[in-house]
């Protein structure tokens, strides 16, 4: 008996599935050990981890949380970025997310290691820190300065922002697609998306 192959799943369908899994996303892409890397290849295989091995890795990652020194936490005024996607969370979407510039702000879910905290990644998929439930901006170590700065301007005014991105790209920062409707166009976000995010 002959059996096909599964075809191999798109980048679009892995970061649907990331975005979905923030938290686990987050790990593969800064993990170095083995088992990341193979969680990683697995991903990648099939477009999805089964529950087994996403329960394992969140073992892991609560392992590593409790044994790892703070980071430093920027203690600029991020609640309204904060604010606005656990606004999009209440209203009904299951995993908000943000595409500003070229970085992706996504939530957290509520069963993640580290529920509501908001997660921002580079568009490549690199990790760059996280906000905390308290409003706190943590990067990475070592995340350069203008990096940091940037994302925190994001987080102080993030409907400004997202503006600003659906004009010069077209493209909706919140559902990230095409502006096609002139009023959306001319607004830089579309009606639907900007009531879903509380703005």
């Amino acid at each position: 008996m002959n059996f096909r192959r599964r075809p191999r799943p798109t980048a679009d369908e892995i970061f649907k599935w990331e975005l979905e899994n923030p938290d686990i996303a987050e790990w593969l892409h800064r993990s170095k050990i083995s088992f990341a890397q193979s969680m990683k290849a697995r991903l990648e295989e099939s477009g999805s981890l089964t529950d087994n091995m996403v329960m394992a890795i969140r073992r892991i990652i609560e392992k590593e949380n409790q044994s790892k020194p703070k980071q430093e936490a920027h203690s600029f005024d991020m609640a309204k970025l904060k604010a606005a996607m656990d606004k999009a969370f209440q209203n009904g979407l299951a995993r908000p997310a943000l595409s500003i510039d070229e970085f992706v702000i996504t939530r957290a879910g509520d069963r993640s290691a580290n529920p509501g905290a908001l997660y921002v990644k580079h568009r490549d998929g690199t990790y760059l820190g996280k906000v905390t439930p308290g409003n706190l901006f943590v990067p990475i170590q070592g995340l350069a300065t203008e990096i940091s700065r940037r994302i925190v301007e994001i987080g102080k005014d993030p409907l400004t922002r997202a503006i600003e991105h659906g004009k010069r790209t077209g493209i909706c920062s919140c559902c990230r697609r095409l502006l096609t409707n002139s009023e959306s166009i001319e607004a830089g976000i579309g009606p639907i998306c900007r009531s879903k995010f509380g703005w």
